[in-house]
């Protein structure tokens, strides 16, 4: 009988545990961590499951679980996840998040353009393509070109690792050195250069990151690391206070609005995963709206920061959350009560600490207390036609409400359901992110959809199995890779995207009877600026994530990208961020050392030009020289008429001779260094005729045997040894 009660005992606490532990005072299990989307230019297209459509997203709407984005021909877009993981895609780009773990990153890109950044301090990120998976250590930064029938993978800092579809092999791509280009079978290099105008718009956002970390103020002190970077969204939109709640004395942030204001009511509600998600229309709205607390004390409202206020289970971790709210209900309205921090939030699925799984609860059963709730006398309250047809309930809530209404009146509901807006399951506008954007005139050809549920089915499956570690031991049991070379490699072409968004109405047309469009994603290649800026000595900083990665800080035992204190990257240092000013600077002054570089190669040039000129000045004089020496020579022996014929023959002839052989050697020299050979012309003789040096009638100068002149027939017909005064008058000096 005793044993019988000891039972009974145990069964009763383990009901009461049980029951504890739905009533969301400390459940097990870890956080879902999802990301922000930061930015969008373009359009950004986001697909539901559960309606098989696309709907337009926006900035600050999150990126989590398995969702599976795509952008338009203009598209770009920038992701911050919150394990240190940034990302950024282009146009006619798909990229799915398949799992996102503390130590661990795998996102999906089927097509298109992207750029990835490991900022963390020791995860891993993994992104598959069809054509293979790349994988990047911390510290790291790479380019993804994913096409039709080839991907090109561009390291931008340290060294990335691309294994081949099915493990066939590793190859590892360094910073400054080729890219590798794979078809899933084979590898080439590649001329590792990036598409100029999207490495021109990824450095914009950089030097945008390095001007945001940059603002000082207590916002760094009281957030933690991982709401570290958005500390200028706290500086430029209110203030720190210290405020005495629930005993202690508690670091809380005061938002500068109007008197009126509460919080989750500029912005709107779209169901993300089941769960209504708030959309926030303020600048600081997404990191006070989906991390710790809002209260209201002193007369106002408040933001407590997780980790550092400490206030609740929702204060001992920067966890995410839809949005911590109750929801109220009557006829024709609908509201909802921001959560005090140890208040119990039920979701469709475990977000966090103080989160219930609605799946787990009966939820006819379940009773919620609303005059307990905290602050009830604060509910936001709007006519349900307003719930999905507004951006902004600011302007459409009802204020004619107090609590001993609210609390008569309405009734509470642990999620929006049926039970709370009628035929609420069918309703197509909850997903919509932004009524501007409920009509999309072109959308993915239902072609893509088969990755993406692939990819669904995949992350389901290993759920909870990934891990840095898992990761990491996959790749080292994998070769090394050998890459293609000779003929074979030049049938491997760089990446061709083919975009596959069509009007509306098409998307479920056969894709034969379409016309997509295929281009080249690397149109103007160039090095990464990137690239060049850390090789100047600006990574590693404070504040620009090292290694050209943004918005890294580096905290105290550690440094940027690395772990345990020990640093990321090779030569990592210590240094301010630049300043856009100082950027500017650095452009500046490297476009004065490539003028002054220019200018000095056009002086060398301009010096080797007139050594040119001066050589051939002096070519020509020494062609001259020998003919006028010859020319005093011929005038002196007219001048001699008392020496014998014979002589004068004989030097007449040397003199002929050599002045032959002089003007062919010119002549030759001047068609050796490209210049015009011009005939000189000799002064006029005793009889006035025009003598011409070098030549005899009938007879181009011309070596003989033995290196002798030949004669002409009317040297050889001449008297040799009579006066020849009588020749040179008929025929001048040296003939015609």
């Amino acid at each position: 009988m005793r044993y019988l009660n000891i039972v009974i005992l145990g069964l009763v606490l383990c009901m009461a545990c049980a029951t504890e532990a739905r009533a969301g005072d400390k459940p097990s299990g870890k956080p879902t961590l999802v990301g922000r989307i930061t930015y969008i230019e373009g359009q950004l297209l986001r697909y539901v499951f559960a309606e098989k459509d696309w709907v337009a997203t926006v900035k600050d709407a999150p990126f989590g679980l398995d969702d599976a984005l795509y952008s338009n021909e203009a598209g770009k877009a920038e992701f911050k996840l919150p394990n240190g993981t940034w990302a950024r895609v282009g146009a006619d780009t798909q990229i799915q998040l398949i799992a996102l773990r503390e130590d661990a990153t795998e996102i999906d890109v089927a097509a298109g353009i992207s750029r990835f950044y490991n900022k963390s301090q020791n995860a891993v990120v993994k992104v598959t393509t069809p054509f293979g998976y790349a994988l990047s250590q911390p510290g790291t930064a790479f380019d993804l070109y994913v096409g039709d029938g080839s991907a090109e993978i561009i390291c931008l800092d340290g060294t990335v690792d691309f294994i081949l579809e099915g493990g066939q092999g590793k190859y590892t791509v360094t910073a400054g050195g080729p890219s590798i280009i794979s078809d899933g079978k084979q590898a080439v290099k590649g001329d590792g250069n990036v598409d100029a105008d999207w490495d021109e718009w990824n450095l914009k956002r950089e030097e945008l990151w390095t001007q945001r970390v940059q603002v000082r103020g207590e916002s760094v002190e009281f957030l933690p690391p991982e709401l570290q970077d958005d500390s200028y969204e706290f500086e430029e939109n209110g203030r720190w206070e210290r405020v005495n709640y629930e005993g202690e004395s508690r670091p809380l942030w005061r938002p500068n609005v109007a008197p009126d204001w509460r919080p989750f009511t500029v912005g709107r509600w779209t169901v993300y995963h089941e769960d209504n998600c708030w959309i926030p229309e303020e600048p600081y709205g997404y990191v006070t709206h989906h991390y710790g607390n809002w209260i209201f004390v002193n007369g106002g409202w408040y933001w407590a920061p997780p980790v550092r206020a400490r206030i609740g289970y929702i204060g001992g971790c920067a966890c995410w959350y839809p949005g911590r709210v109750a929801w109220i209900h009557s006829g024709v309205d609908i509201g909802w009560v921001p959560l005090a921090p140890a208040e119990v939030y039920y979701s469709h699925r475990y977000w966090g600490p103080a989160s219930v799984f609605v799946g787990a609860v009966d939820l006819a059963a379940l009773s919620i207390n609303l005059a307990g709730l905290a602050f009830v006398s604060h509910a936001v309250i709007v006519p349900q036609r307003a719930f999905y047809s507004v951006n902004s309930y600011y302007g459409v809530r009802i204020a004619s409400f107090n609590r001993a209404v609210i609390v008569r009146d309405f009734r509470a509901a642990p999620v929006v359901s049926n039970a709370v807006i009628a035929n609420y399951s069918t309703m197509r506008s909850r997903y919509i992110y932004s009524t501007n954007l409920a009509r999309i005139a072109f959308k993915p050809h239902y072609g893509v959809v088969g990755r993406i549920d692939r990819n669904r089915a995949f992350a389901s499956r290993q759920a909870g199995r990934l891990s840095a570690a898992a990761i990491r031991g996959e790749a080292a049991r994998i070769g090394r890779g050998r890459l293609m070379t000779g003929p074979q490699a030049a049938r491997l072409q760089a990446p061709r995207l083919t975009g596959r968004m069509v009007p509306a109405g098409q998307v479920h047309a056969p894709g034969s009877e379409l016309r997509f469009r295929q281009r080249e994603i690397k149109t103007r290649g160039r090095p990464s600026a990137a690239g060049s800026l850390q090789r100047e000595g600006l990574r590693g900083r404070p504040g620009a994530g090292g290694a050209g990665v943004p918005g890294t800080r580096v905290r105290s035992g550690g440094s940027a990208g690395g772990a345990g204190g020990q640093p990321a990257l090779r030569g990592t240092r210590r240094i301010p961020p630049p300043t856009a000013e100082r950027r500017r600077q650095i452009r500046e002054q490297q476009l004065r050392q490539g003028r002054q570089t220019g200018t000095r190669e056009m002086s060398r040039q301009g010096r080797s030009t007139g050594a040119v000129e001066q050589q051939r000045r002096q070519r020509l004089q020494n062609r001259e020289q020998p003919q006028r020496s010859q020319e005093r020579l011929r005038q002196q022996n007219l001048r001699r008429p008392s020496q014998s014929g014979a002589v004068r023959q004989g030097r007449d002839r040397q003199a002929v001779q050599g002045s032959g052989d002089r003007s062919l050697r010119n002549r030759q020299q001047g068609v050796r260094s490209g210049q015009q050979m011009v005939p000189y012309q000799g002064r006029t003789n005793r009889q006035g005729q025009a003598g011409r040096v070098g030549r005899i009638e009938g007879e181009r100068p011309r070596q003989g045997q033995g290196g002798r002149r030949q004669e002409s027939p009317r040297q050889r017909e001449a008297p040799r040894g009579g006066d020849q005064r009588e020749m040179r008058q008929q025929h001048g000096p040296h003939g015609d």
